[in-house]
């Protein structure tokens, strides 16, 4: 519904239905073994509501609420097959919910702020872990701003992403801890050539974006990279 040419309402309803992997009916065996593991096809149903707003180009705003349940939701279970792959089991019930923001805001002719974020509840109960879990790898809140200067053939400006704690395991006894980088980008345009600079994790953090738990319980993590960069030079024909 869209009551000004500025102002967009909106509600959606979606259904998804995802099957179980090869590796999940095969017991994380890589071939078929005679027998197939109790498995079922998930089914997810969402929810959404949601407004975007519009002030010329000064300002552009959205809101999004949504809320997804599940009927026997594929979880992770901690276990791998033999090809590597992880390996899932059916949830008792399962939710994700949470709020998702956009704000771009030209500040003055050539300054530039975009910001976008999301907060979210995210539970899970299953027979063998019990009840009301976190969601693995799934982190409540997070957040990206960029701060830019854009003028003629010429931009510049620092962009940083910030994420919350995540759970390594359904279990929820391991997590991987937050995450935060400040990230600096350029790029300059001479007709149908541009040159681009990015340095990435200008603080030289060290962050960790994934993990696993072996079947021993021991946590393996993934971190990223210190302080880095990438030269680029486009060519448009």
């Amino acid at each position: 519904y869209t009551p000004e040419n500025s102002t967009k309402v909106y509600a959606k309803f979606n259904h998804v239905n995802r099957e179980p992997t090869r590796s999940d009916m095969f017991g994380g065996n890589e071939s078929y073994t005679g027998e197939l593991a109790t498995i079922k096809p998930e089914k997810a149903n969402d929810v959404e509501f949601g407004f975007e707003y519009a002030l010329g180009n000064k300002i552009y705003a959205s809101f999004n609420y949504y809320n997804m349940w599940f009927k026997n939701e594929l979880i992770l279970n901690g276990e791998y097959g033999l090809n590597g792959l992880p390996c899932h089991e059916n949830a008792t019930t399962s939710f994700r919910r949470g709020i998702e923001l956009d704000i771009r805001w030209r500040i003055v002719s050539y300054l530039n702020f975009d910001v976008n974020g999301s907060y979210s509840s995210n539970k899970v109960s299953s027979e063998t872990f019990g009840d009301r879990k976190n969601h693995v790898m799934t982190p409540s809140v997070t957040l990206n701003g960029d701060l830019y200067w854009e003028q003629d053939n010429f931009t510049c400006g620092f962009d940083t992403n910030f994420r919350d704690k995540m759970y390594a395991d359904i279990s929820n006894m391991h997590t991987v801890p937050y995450l935060w980088t400040l990230n600096f980008h350029g790029a300059y345009r001479e007709g149908d050539v541009e040159i681009g600079l990015r340095v990435n994790n200008l603080t030289n953090k060290v962050n960790y974006y994934n993990a696993a738990v072996t079947d021993k319980g021991r946590v393996l993590y993934f971190r990223n990279s210190g302080i880095n960069f990438n030269l680029s030079i486009k060519y448009n024909f």
